[in-house]
């Protein structure tokens, strides 16, 4: 079970459905993460669309508007490396996150060699979801910064 503190935060109640709203495509193999991702990201006000594995969601991408894509790194099917290539192949403005919870240094290199337009490592806080995706959804914070938007890096 997630636990989400929503004092202060805005929920889906508190924007109008359809136009306006943001749509978010999540990406992961694993059930349980889709769900919990999508419902948190609801709570969030945005509209989600879900998808379990890379082709799948690929293939939502083709046919339906998305404003930002959440994708788990490491899929049987497409990988999330895979993934980000076609989708920013079909339209490069589209933001895409990557989520890994193996080898989260180096998964974090790689997401930004590869240009992904954030990364987050499993476990994550929910405000660090919010703050990475509402970076990545603003276009002026991400071509100021031409950096790759993630969470803060432990101190050893």
């Amino acid at each position: 079970m997630v636990d989400v503190d929503r004092s202060g935060q805005r929920t889906s109640d508190d924007v109008p459905q359809g136009q306006g709203r943001r749509r978010i495509l999540v990406v992961d193999d694993e059930q349980f993460m889709v769900h919990t991702l999508a419902k948190i990201l609801e709570l969030m006000g945005y509209d989600v669309l879900s998808a379990l594995g890379g082709q799948e969601a690929y293939h939502l991408f083709q046919e339906q508007k998305v404003d930002l894509v959440v994708s788990d790194l490491h899929m049987p099917d497409m990988n999330g490396l895979e993934l980000l290539t076609s989708i920013k192949t079909r339209n490069p403005e589209i933001p895409v996150i990557l989520v890994t919870g193996y080898g989260v240094e180096s998964a974090r290199a790689v997401a930004s060699a590869w240009k992904a337009d954030g990364f987050l490592g499993k476990p994550f806080k929910i405000s660090e979801l919010m703050t990475v995706i509402e970076e990545a959804l603003h276009p002026m914070t991400r071509r100021l910064s031409g950096n790759l938007i993630t969470t803060p890096q432990p101190v050893a």
